[in-house]
């Protein structure tokens, strides 16, 4: 794990010119669908093998509480006016709750940035219309990242088998093993130089013993056998020494691994449990505002109706006190009519009366 935040900070340190103009490497940001009015989580990695440009994306989202993630192929290209054109290839892994359409591709057309010490893209995207799905729009936001191990793509890859496709990941990894290599080169030195040492020790012993007895050729012999005996009593120590070392290294860089996969793991869990947790707040405060506006277009539509229905009630009763007031005026005129034919009558039997 050290070997890693060792070389971490070495790149950091390295001149920001080294990168210039150079996209691969993890890009972080979001998408926002103008159609949802939504920001969703969004990553990239770009990767580039013998001129050639490729990588995958994550993109995650929260519904009903639950956190849903897809991981895609997608092809890079540099448009000659430099746009980096990104568009979806396919469909790697996926927790979705209902089988994706797999004619459905996005198309992300960014413009590089590069003049800060932050390097961005950034650009509008769309999708393809079929006969299901209307074409999507928006616009994607992202920024590159040193520390590519602290993402929600490159576990997935790792999962899936796929890290070393990212070529940024596959190099590091490389740089890794190099680095574990020449720590077991110098055991191996040191190991040497221990054998080397004890056998010229031997060696000197041997030569003070035989000047000592000064023994005839058996007694030579003798003590040719007991260096010879001892030498390989020492080879053979040496041997186990350095397998048992070699057994230590591999024994500490399993723990090394398996530390490292576990503080990983609980990093992303820690992250998304967190990310979680703040979308999930997020959907409740956006539900508590649709609920309030939907109270008050409840209230609303409620008052409407109950002035539409006194509107209605007084015009029923204009209405009714209009007729009654023209069939009075009908009933009035009626008795005015009656009178004067009354009155005419009583006329015409007095000029009679009067005549006679």
């Amino acid at each position: 794990m050290h070997y890693r935040n060792f070389l971490m900070n070495i790149f950091c340190l390295l001149p920001f010119s080294l990168f210039a103009q150079d996209i691969t490497g993890l890009w972080k940001g979001t998408l926002y669908n103008d159609t949802t009015r939504q920001f969703y989580k969004y990553e990239i990695g770009i990767s580039k093998e013998k001129g050639k440009f490729s990588g995958f994306s994550h993109t995650w989202f929260i519904l009903d509480d639950k956190q849903y993630y897809g991981v895609k192929k997608v092809s890079i290209k540099k448009a000659p006016d430099g746009k980096i054109i990104i568009e979806d290839n396919g469909l790697i892994a996926n927790n979705y709750p209902v089988g994706p359409s797999k004619n459905v591709r996005q198309l992300n057309i960014l413009t590089l940035d590069a003049s800060e010490s932050i390097m961005t893209l950034e650009g509008p995207f769309t999708t393809n219309r079929t006969k299901e799905y209307h074409s999507l729009t928006g616009k994607v936001t992202l920024q590159r990242k040193n520390d590519f191990w602290q993402s929600a793509l490159v576990p997935h890859l790792q999962e899936l088998g796929l890290e070393n496709k990212l070529s940024f990941v596959k190099e590091e990894n490389e740089l890794l093993a190099f680095v574990e290599a020449k720590q077991d080169e110098a055991v191996l030195k040191q190991l040497e130089e221990q054998y080397q040492n004890q056998a010229k020790q031997t060696a000197k012993d041997l030569a003070t013993e035989q000047k000592a007895t000064k023994s005839a050729e058996d007694d030579k012999e003798k003590a040719m056998a007991i260096l010879a005996k001892k030498e390989a009593a020492l080879k053979v120590k040496a041997e186990n020494d350095l397998a048992k070392q070699r057994a230590a290294n591999q024994q500490i860089a399993k723990q090394e691994t398996e530390e490292k996969i576990k503080a990983e793991k609980d990093i992303v869990m820690q992250k998304a449990a967190a990310k979680a947790m703040a979308e999930k707040e997020m959907t409740k405060e956006e539900a508590a505002k649709q609920q309030l506006v939907k109270q008050q277009t409840e209230q609303k539509i409620i008052l409407q109706k109950a002035l539409a229905k006194q509107q209605a009630e007084l015009r029923a009763q204009a209405e009714k006190e209009l007729v009654k007031q023209q069939a009075l005026k009908q009933q009035l005129i009626k008795q005015q009519a009656e009178q004067k034919t009354k009155a005419d009558k009583e006329s015409a039997k007095l000029e009679a009366v009067k005549t006679k």
